[in-house]
């Protein structure tokens, strides 16, 4: 029996109000963690709880320092880590203002009587004798409009008053509807919860049902007896003689050298297990995981071979995968009920039933569990085995190890994760291996693993906060990585919609850094796929992806931009729509400053992408960029000493010279920019010193040849040029002892002879 510990973990979480009171939630997760500190294997989480910690607030008046209540808070509560003293003082401002909020909501306003305001009440003097009727009628109508106009306010004023009191009375109704509505919630989860614990707590007992209580302590002297055990017909007997036998080998690394050489115990061991290996799963897993353990010394391999304990463990797990075909359509029942019940949690009508797990499924459950831990140590034999020997893992491939690994993934366990998790991991594990050969990426393609690595992805995705799914979720990211490099994958990555679920990976704050890594390599294979531009429009189809991609190469923290994400950008921006994404002139800003700031070779290789296929209307946009490349160039080689400049800064040196290129239509005042810059001595010096480096010396004198002949068109610039000997002969020079052999460069020569010779004619 593979030997683990358990530890208790308290992690705190979230920090919120309380919808309802005044008070502060703290939510708390309690993990259960398996261990094996002998074998040191990865942690897996056996179960974990979700509950919180209520605290209670003090009613909070304009007088109360809500700093230090918040620091008074975290001294009293030891779930709340110091570093949250500003989000907790947050979080007692906003309830400060909460309170505050639904006591003006739920006040009833009480107002005085209503009387006329003086606007509308207009004070005249009766003259003493008035005899004219027409002026009499006039103020009689105009004192019956004043009395109308203020009837109409005064109905205008009780209405608004039954209006606030109607408001306060539903928004004191919705309070409380809330109030029920939350409280039910929890109380169905709280119940789920206890529901799932006892169901567990169920599952864990049935399963150590045949586990001796009272194990004799083993001693080696005792191994004939054991083995005589294992022939008993009472099945408990003899899974305690594997028991006694696994104690021994746990205990010292001498007896593990004792049993390998002990034939008799051997033979009675690969007997046993190729007699029972259709009848008691637990007896036999016992007996496989005493193999496992000789598994893990890659000198006994060979002992293991003599045995046929490989060929032996494909059989059981062919035959463990033809029983789960059997009882598959049961177990999505059991988990289509389970789904059910859950969602069933979050429906405001009606309450869960609290009743315990059937006989039946119980049966189901237990055999899965056994044939779960069954299937993980013939697994892992089967790794072990294959890692000592390349003919030890031929021989598995050509019984078809792949088509039962990728199997395994389909598996599902609606009740318990106690050894799924670790089942699938190791299968992606394996499948990892074998796919460093390419003979076997087209059996894994034959056999769909895409289609089943996008299922379980998703279906993980769903617990994200588990710890279990970052370490699959590492797991089939450098699986993905591996395959990515086949064409045919490619395109199945992209029908499949993992471009998708990558670029959320790396958009998550919680994914590790390697993930991250990983996922921006995978989808650089995507897109060096030549010849397919469907390929880079599936990978740029949503903008907030390409607009993520730009944002993590401006705010790359280090000083060189990762080279895959910048390789990535440069194979996008061919796409249409992300170039003009990109080119905007505030995209451009940040990335010429940024280059500036750590003169970057890529990164300016791609400011030159965005260069080169930009219109004639987006060129003149750069036009003011101009004179900072030039600085930049000039920058670039007084940092350091010219003889010792490195290939980086050389090859950034190039880029800068390739954007002069593709901006040779501005209509500029180049004799300005060449006198202001010293860039005639700039070009002499990189003509000179290229440290032996011939692509980068032949490259350097095409773009100098190139901008060159920019320069010439602007007649002052040519008179300075020409009357610059030494750099006329040293250009020459260059070109005829770099550029001979490349004929396709002849034009750009001939072009700047023909220029030389025009203005020194004139």
């Amino acid at each position: 029996m593979i030997t683990q510990y358990q530890k208790k973990k308290v992690k705190p979480g979230l920090i919120e109000l309380d919808p309802n009171e005044c008070a502060i939630l703290v939510h708390i997760e309690t993990q259960y963690i398996n261990y094996d500190p002998e074998n040191k294997t990865t942690p897996v989480v056996v179960n974990k709880s979700n509950s919180y910690k209520k605290i209670k607030i003090e009613e909070l008046d304009k007088q109360t320092n809500l700093g230090n209540y918040a620091t008074q808070l975290i001294e009293k509560c030891k779930y709340i880590h110091p570093s949250k003293h500003q989000q907790l003082t947050n979080l007692l401002t906003m309830l400060k203002e909460r309170t505050q909020q639904n006591k003006s909501k739920i006040e009833v306003c009480t107002t005085t009587p209503i009387t006329p305001s003086d606007e509308n009440v207009r004070q005249t003097e009766i003259p003493k004798a008035f005899n004219d009727s027409s002026l009499t009628q006039e103020r009689e109508k105009e004192q019956t409009s004043q009395s109308t106009v203020m009837q109409k306010q005064a109905e205008e004023n009780r209405n608004q008053l039954d209006s606030r009191g109607s408001k306060s009375e539903k928004i004191s109704e919705e309070l409380k509807r809330e109030k029920m509505t939350e409280s039910h919630k929890r109380k169905e989860k709280e119940k789920l919860q206890k529901r799932q614990r006892r169901q567990q707590l169920k599952i864990e007992k049935e399963l150590s049902k045949n586990k001796p209580k009272d194990v004799e302590k083993a001693d080696i002297n005792n191994i004939e007896k054991y083995m005589e055990c294992l022939y008993e017909e009472d099945n408990i007997k003899r899974i305690e003689a594997t028991y006694c036998i696994l104690q021994l080998l746990h205990s010292n690394e001498r007896n593990i050298t004792a049993m390998i050489k002990n034939q008799a115990l051997l033979s009675c061991l690969s007997r046993i297990l190729q007699e029972e290996r259709k009848k008691h799963t637990e007896f036999i897993t016992n007996i496989l995981e005493i193999f496992f353990v000789f598994s893990n010394v890659s000198e006994f391999s060979d002992v293991l071979t003599q045995y046929k304990i490989g060929m032996t463990s494909m059989q059981i797990i062919s035959q463990e995968c033809k029983r789960y075909d059997i009882m598959q359509s049961q177990v999505t029942a059991i988990a289509n009920e389970n789904i059910s019940s859950i969602e069933h949690v979050n429906n405001e009508s009606g309450p869960t039933t609290d009743k315990n797990l059937p006989s039946e499924n119980m049966e189901l459950v237990i055999k899965l569990l056994r044939q779960e831990k069954l299937l993980y140590v013939c697994t892992y034999i089967l790794l072990n085995l294959s890692e000592t020997s390349i003919e030890n893992e031929l021989k598995m491939v050509r019984i078809d190890i792949i088509k039962y690994l990728i199997k395994t993934l389909e598996r599902e366990n609606p009740f318990s994760e106690l050894w799924l998790i670790q089942l699938f991991y190791l299968s992606l594990l394996f499948l990892h291996k074998l796919s460093l050969f390419r003979e076997n990426i087209g059996s894994m393609k034959q056999y769909h693993l895409i289609r089943h690595l996008k299922r379980l992805y998703t279906t993980l995705c769903k617990n994200s906060g588990n710890e279990n799914f970052s370490i699959i979720e590492a797991a089939i990211l450098q699986l993905l990585l591996n395959l990515s490099f086949d064409n045919e994958v490619k395109q199945q990555l992209c029908e499949w919609e993992f471009p998708e679920l990558l670029y959320r990976c790396i958009q998550k704050n919680e994914t590790p850094t390697s993930s991250k890594e990983i996922g921006i390599k995978i989808l650089y294979n995507i897109s060096t796929f030549a010849g397919k531009e469907d390929l880079r429009s599936a990978l740029s189809a949503n903008s907030t992806w390409t607009e993520m991609i730009i944002e993590n190469i401006i705010k790359f923290p280090c000083k060189f931009v990762e080279e895959n994400l910048v390789a990535l950008a440069i194979n996008l921006s061919s796409v249409a729509t992300v170039h003009q994404q990109w080119s905007d002139p505030e995209v451009l800003a940040q990335l010429f400053k940024k280059v500036q700031r750590t003169l970057d070779p890529l990164l300016m290789n791609l400011i030159n992408h965005l260069i080169l296929q930009s219109n004639p209307i987006t060129k003149l946009k750069l036009k003011k960029y101009i004179h900072p490349m030039c600085s930049m160039l000039t920058q670039s080689m007084k940092r350091e000493n010219v003889c010792q400049t490195s290939t980086s800064l050389w090859f950034y040196i190039l880029k800068t010279m390739q954007c002069f290129d593709n901006v040779e239509s501005l209509d500029l005042k180049w004799s300005d920019v060449l006198i202001q810059y010293g860039l005639v001595q700039l070009f002499m010096d990189c003509l000179i010193n290229t440290n032996g480096n011939i692509t980068i010396e032949n490259d350097i004198a095409l773009h100098i040849l190139i901008i060159t002949g920019v320069f010439l068109s602007d007649d002052k610039c040519a008179v300075h040029l020409a009357q610059n000997e030494q750099f006329v002969q040293l250009l020459i020079k260059t070109v005829h002892g770099t550029l001979y052999i490349k004929t396709y460069f002849d034009r750009s020569f001939l072009e700047v002879v023909y220029l030389f010779t025009y203005h020194n004619a004139c």
